[in-house]
């Protein structure tokens, strides 16, 4: 007679698509869901026992910046893409910001589906006050004599 075996539960696990190389996140304690900022994307994945569901926003960024970044030569072409930087819940809304090309700017979350613009509205401060416009730090280099 063979012995049952226990039911062993894998954790859920959720994977890109894409490579993420620079990511922000955030997660409201006592919640199952974690919101990733990744590369022209907000993913909203949500952690259940029966596995991951995820909700993958476009945040690309827009033609006009992608268009100025360009012409600065940027030496790197993944500058004049828009990382998602900044993820934070404000009373009731969730604010996303990217580096939207070297011009920062910042979205609302509507309905866990949809980016809507905050420019100009007047409920958070200016999107250059509160995203980088690189995904990564600046690099200086120091020297000594």
């Amino acid at each position: 007679m063979l012995a049952e075996l226990p039911y062993i539960h894998k954790p859920s696990r959720f994977h890109f698509n894409k490579p993420e190389n620079y990511i922000s996140m955030y997660h409201q304690e006592g919640s199952d869901t974690v919101y990733v900022g990744g590369q022209a994307m907000v993913y909203v994945l949500t952690f259940t026992n029966r596995g991951v569901r995820d909700v993958q926003i476009p945040a690309a960024s827009d033609q006009t910046a992608i268009d100025t970044c360009k012409a600065k030569a940027a030496p790197l072409e993944l500058e004049c893409d828009n990382f998602i930087t900044v993820i934070q819940k404000v009373n009731d809304t969730m604010i996303i910001c990217g580096t939207n090309a070297g011009s920062p700017r910042c979205w609302m979350l509507v309905n866990e589906t949809v980016l809507t613009d905050v420019q100009g509205n007047g409920q958070i401060a200016s999107a250059s006050d509160i995203s980088p416009t690189l995904p990564f730090p600046e690099v200086h280099q120091l020297s000594c004599r």
